[in-house]
């Protein structure tokens, strides 16, 4: 169970969703903002940096599609590769939180009078705003990472629970009632007159006779047996 009562299949789709989202999203904003040079799509201070998450987020695509069949198709492996780029972003994403929130907080960057002061000399109405800053770019770093693990051990957990064989639910025997009546109608005694025989040939009343005993002899010697009687004379 996952997110107050959900199923694990429930989570990691909605999982799989919200990432496509972001990197479709990254995708755009680097072709907006590098190829077609419009103004407002920038989200770093270099164009490099932007290549390298576009590069990223273009090898996730193949990645999610094929974890969505996965998941649809109750697929260990490719669930498994999914999760290794999923611990993969979130420790690159670790990474770019902890130096936006938290390396060049508000703090270094606060300006006294249009002129920047380091944190000790900063007034007191601005400390006071230095100091909330950084108590909630912390909460929010926390809270980032933390939604982001709690997310990958879900995938984790689905992955496990495949691994155990538990993977079936419900919706599973309306997708192969097709395959069980074929089976059905293979196991039955008429699956020979039917063309569902496992070797194509006669019937299960044929492979299940039995091949009698061998080394006897007839009971009356040449097998020939006289019906009248008084018996004719030979």
């Amino acid at each position: 169970m996952c997110c107050c009562g959900c199923s694990l299949g429930f989570g990691v789709n909605l999982i799989l969703a919200v990432h496509l989202a972001i990197i479709s999203f990254y995708v755009l904003a680097s072709v907006f903002s590098i190829v077609y040079k419009r103004d407002g799509w920038e989200y770093s201070g270099s164009h490099t940096l932007e290549v390298c998450v576009a590069a990223a987020c273009l090898a996730g695509l193949p990645i999610i599609m094929l974890a969505f069949w996965g998941a649809a198709k109750k697929v260990e492996t490719h669930l498994r590769f999914y999760f290794v780029y999923l611990l993969l972003s979130v420790i690159i994403d670790s990474i770019f939180v902890y130096r936006t929130l938290l390396a060049a907080g508000p703090c270094e960057r606060l300006a006294a009078g249009g002129a920047g002061l380091p944190p000790s000399d900063v007034p007191d109405g601005q400390a006071f705003v230095c100091g909330m800053s950084r108590f909630f770019g912390s909460a929010a770093a926390i809270l980032v990472t933390a939604s982001q693990l709690y997310a990958a051990f879900i995938v984790w957990s689905f992955c496990e629970y495949l691994a155990d064989g538990r993977g079936a639910d419900i919706g599973d025997l309306l997708n192969n009632s097709e395959r069980a009546a074929k089976l059905k109608l293979k196991n039955s005694p008429y699956a020979g007159l039917l063309g569902y025989a496992n070797n194509g040939y006669g019937s299960i009343f044929a492979a299940a006779a039995p091949p009698g005993i061998g080394g006897s002899t007839p009971i009356f010697g040449d097998g020939q047996q006289e019906l009248e009687y008084p018996l004719p004379a030979r």
